[in-house]
């Protein structure tokens, strides 16, 4: 019997692995929004489901409306760099001329500029495709924020009940996983932002254009671990420097490396270490 039970609970869970992430997300939504939802209900008196609703339309405004403008900023920016191929031949002759004058040797033909904007408009395809799947993945999460709302401090009580440790190492557990959920849910973010508006700052001062976006995404690429910020910042160096500005390019270099590196690898972690006591 219990084995039969094991093969089951494994087809389950193998069968709910894509709405792991909406159910996490939910679990982080309810974690961030707690002590609001036990202000509204205990002090003002809400009842449950209007807590609920005001919540899922809080946490709505908050995140997924930014992240869909983001999305929808990225896609049209990409689309309209790709869709002109004027732009993207004149990148890639000069990082040809560059190539050709130091080691006298071409890396780049018409072929290849047509399969990187065929390909490039695949991928384009391919993520529109899947904003469906998202989609669908941010309905059910707010499905299971709505149950968890509706039934706060329910399920918490019935893991307690079952949690294998004593009351107290299960307090200190519940405790310690608040703490890196507000960590990594509030100051990862607001790291990242910084950064983004650092690195826009040094891409105005050194002729990078359209600075603002190009800082934009250099803040969603810092929220990556070890390489972050610098899979947009070094592109941005060799691009200046291709262009023939050589001491912008050094310049922009040692400010991404000095300044925009300084926040990630340092505040991040001393905020961090404050915060929630994580380890470095």
């Amino acid at each position: 019997a219990l084995a039969i039970i094991a093969i089951l609970s494994a087809f389950l869970i193998y069968s709910l692995r894509n709405f792991v992430t909406s159910f996490l997300g939910a679990i982080i939504f309810y974690v961030l929004f707690k002590p609001m939802a036990h202000h509204l209900i205990s002090k003002k008196h809400w009842k449950k489901t209007a807590t609920a609703w005001l919540i899922i339309l809080i946490s709505f405004l908050l995140v997924v409306v930014p992240l869909s403008g983001l999305i929808y900023l990225v896609i049209s920016k990409v689309s309209n760099m790709f869709g002109d191929s004027s732009g993207i031949a004149t990148v890639v002759n000069l990082l040809d001329e560059k190539m050709n004058s130091t080691f006298h040797a071409s890396l780049f033909n018409e072929n290849l500029l047509q399969k990187i904007q065929s390909q490039a408009s695949l991928w384009i395809s391919s993520f529109l495709n899947g904003l469906l799947q998202i989609s669908t993945s941010i309905a059910v999460m707010y499905f299971l924020l709505y149950y968890l709302f509706v039934n706060i401090d329910k399920n918490e009580n019935i893991a307690n009940k079952f949690s294998p440790f004593n009351p107290d190492n299960t307090k200190l557990l519940g405790d310690e996983l608040v703490k890196m959920t507000y960590s990594n849910a509030i100051i990862v973010p607001l790291v990242a932002g910084g950064q983004g508006l650092i690195a826009a700052i040094g891409y105005w001062i050194f002729g990078m254009p359209q600075p603002l976006f190009w800082g934009i995404m250099t803040g969603c690429f810092a929220i990556i671990p070890i390489v972050g910020s610098a899979l947009i910042w070094v592109p941005a160096v060799i691009f200046i420097f291709l262009t023939g500005e050589s001491w912008q390019a050094i310049g922009l270099l040692l400010y991404c490396a000095l300044v925009v590196s300084l926040v990630d690898n340092v505040i991040r972690l001393f905020l961090q270490k404050r915060f929630a006591n994580v380890h470095p």
